[in-house]
């Protein structure tokens, strides 16, 4: 059963927001809320009664659709999402970057991190059953100033 709505699942207005083709809604859905922590808004039912369509959240304003793959696409594998990332702030949501790294792993998601970057982040690389790409970042000094995140930037040999 799913919680009830509370502060997190609200409805607004959704400024923008990315729909993500699944090749199994059951096992993405399972991937971002019981694996990334993401919260299950609604699920809009088919002609069969299986969903079509699945909502959730990463926190306010990061919400992500989910849809079964169009016809055809699962001969396209490795065009999903390529070069796409979706980036969601850590902060916000109050998560930590190893607790990310840690859940996803368990799941068996190929992750990279926490590491720590050049602007300031610690950042978790996630991939999802389908093959998209998920950065999950949290500041590493929330007291820096632009301009030492320039400094560092441009001193760093990865940069």
């Amino acid at each position: 059963m799913d919680e009830p709505l509370d502060g997190n699942s609200e409805y607004y207005p959704m400024p923008g927001f990315p729909t993500l083709a699944a090749s199994d809604l059951a096992r993405s859905r399972l991937f971002y809320v019981e694996g990334l922590g993401f919260k299950h808004i609604f699920s809009i039912p088919g002609p069969d009664g299986q969903p079509v369509l699945e909502h959730i959240r990463f926190c306010r304003y990061a919400d992500l659709l989910l849809e079964p793959l169009p016809r055809g696409a699962e001969e396209h594998p490795g065009l999903r999402g390529k070069g796409v990332r979706l980036t969601f702030s850590l902060p916000l949501a109050g998560r930590q970057a190893e607790e990310m790294a840690r859940r996803a792993r368990e799941l068996g998601a190929l992750v990279e991190g926490p590491v720590e970057r050049p602007w300031n982040t610690r950042d978790v690389v996630v991939q999802d059953p389908d093959g998209y790409v998920l950065v999950f970042t949290e500041p590493v000094d929330v007291t820096a100033t632009f301009d030492d995140i320039l400094g560092n930037i441009a001193s760093s040999p990865t940069a």
